[in-house]
């Protein structure tokens, strides 16, 4: 069987079915256009000082790690709301099946690409490649179109061992950023027969990363803006379902507030009172 044209049907097969352990996906949902980063926000008076620098970068990393360590996502803890939070703020779509759709499809391309470099330094990778190519040419009767085939080969390849990385990274296992030789899973004569290969050939690298470390590469190249405003989604969401709020409104919260009393006594004498209430920060 032609590998190229099986890489072809899986490829309009709907990615999560392939790449899910178990094909076990949550079915929750939120209307979006309920949400903050979708609607006009009420506007307070005054402005609160922060004593802190928002845009630095440690702040921003401080930030994505709260992220990853307070919101669910594929492989952690359901955290309230939906299930896949961090998924949520890297895609801001309405469901969980979306979000993560859009996230695997992400780290597909990251693996593709990083595979792919790494095929074309593989001296003995790519010679199989094209004895493949030659055959594949041969039995076709076109062996003008062998550099194509090559590298389309290559190509399906890094595909077929990226599906196998993402379906161990949302197993709960490992992968590194650039592999090699003992971390490559898939052969090339297991290519045509993928489907059968899903779990046999896959496997964990002690030192490669995890799912959560993969989504922090994912964070840290989002829009900072976007990743803000998704998390307040996430936030009066989570407020709404898990504590049964489902009137709760982020922007309807005080962050600060000044009261100022005047008492005149019998006396006459006038008694002014400033009192100002907010979160430290």
């Amino acid at each position: 069987m032609n590998p190229i044209e099986v890489i072809k049907q899986i490829k309009k097969l709907g990615i999560l079915g392939v790449v899910v352990p178990g094909g076990v996906v949550s079915s929750k949902s939120v209307e979006v256009t309920s949400l903050p980063s979708h609607r006009s926000l009420a506007q307070g008076m005054g402005e609160y000082s922060l004593d802190m620098d928002i845009d630095s970068v440690t702040s921003n990393l401080m930030f994505q790690e709260y992220l990853l360590d307070m919101c669910g996502n594929y492989t952690g803890t359901p955290a309230g709301g939906l299930d896949y939070q961090i998924e949520y703020i890297l895609q801001g779509k309405g469901s969980d099946k979306e979000n993560l759709e859009g996230v695997v499809k992400q780290l597909l391309l990251i693996r593709e690409a990083s595979n792919l470099a790494y095929l074309y330094q593989d001296g003995a990778k790519r010679e199989a490649v094209n004895t493949m190519a030659q055959i594949i040419c041969a039995a076709i009767g076109l062996p003008v179109v062998a550099p194509a085939v090559q590298l389309a080969l290559l190509a399906c390849w890094a595909y077929g061992e990226s599906i196998l990385d993402v379906r161990e990274l949302l197993d709960g296992g490992k992968i590194p950023l650039i592999k090699s030789t003992q971390s490559w899973q898939l052969s090339l004569e297991n290519l045509a027969s993928i489907a059968e290969h899903l779990d046999q050939d896959r496997k964990s690298t002690e030192n490669g990363m995890n799912y959560s470390e993969y989504l922090r590469l994912l964070l840290a190249k989002e829009n900072k803006t976007e990743i803000a405003q998704r998390t307040m989604d996430i936030v009066e969401n989570t407020i709404r379902v898990k504590y049964a709020r489902p009137e709760f409104s982020i922007d309807a919260c005080l962050v600060y507030a000044e009261v100022f009393l005047n008492v005149q006594a019998e006396s006459k004498r006038n008694y002014e009172i400033v009192r100002g209430y907010g979160y430290d920060m």
